[in-house]
């Protein structure tokens, strides 16, 4: 009787399946990615200067998914509780402010697809570890060409479990509902 090895039965399936996956992506939509117009910026010898004098420590940055051709940042701390709008020139381009906000310490901004574009600011400074409370703060993403006035947000209080922390950035994952 002779003996054949046989591999394991799947094997031929998930070969199938990874070149179906390889040529559905080679053949999907290409989605470009936000390119500056400078080849110096692009190539990362340059930085990008954003131009506003009231922007006067970037915090946080987001891509518009509203305009693919903008960004979206906001002073650290200390300032109105704004975001500023930029186009791929480092041109500034429009802005929106939160109406009865305090801007205590935004360290970081997120944009994302939530059946509709959506941004997230994350007031989370905390250095000092003195505050009893962070906030978040999600709305409907105005049009980064604008000048916009936000009065209709969700507010979100975070108070830790282990006391005051310092967070610096946050991320928001749509598929899992978490942020």
């Amino acid at each position: 009787m002779e003996r054949r090895r046989i591999g394991h039965p799947f094997a031929f399936v998930n070969a199938r399946v990874g070149v179906i996956a390889a040529l559905l992506f080679m053949f999907a939509p290409v989605t470009q990615a936000w390119k500056p117009k400078s080849r110096g910026v692009e190539s990362g010898l340059e930085p990008m200067v954003l131009d506003n004098n009231a922007l006067t420590e970037s915090s946080g940055l987001a891509f518009s998914n509203v305009d693919s051709n903008c960004i979206w940042t906001h002073n650290d701390s200390g300032g109105k509780a704004r975001l500023f709008a930029f186009n791929q020139n480092g041109k500034y381009c429009g802005r929106v402010d939160l109406k009865g906000v305090k801007a205590d310490d935004w360290e970081d901004v997120a944009s994302y697809d939530d059946d509709g574009a959506r941004l997230l600011v994350a007031d989370v400074g905390d250095n000092s570890a003195n505050r009893k409370s962070v906030s978040l703060y999600i709305f409907d993403e105005p049009d980064p060409r604008k000048k916009s006035d936000v009065r209709s947000f969700q507010h979100l209080v975070v108070r830790y479990r282990a006391g005051a922390q310092n967070c610096e950035a946050v991320a928001v994952d749509v598929k899992n509902r978490r942020s």
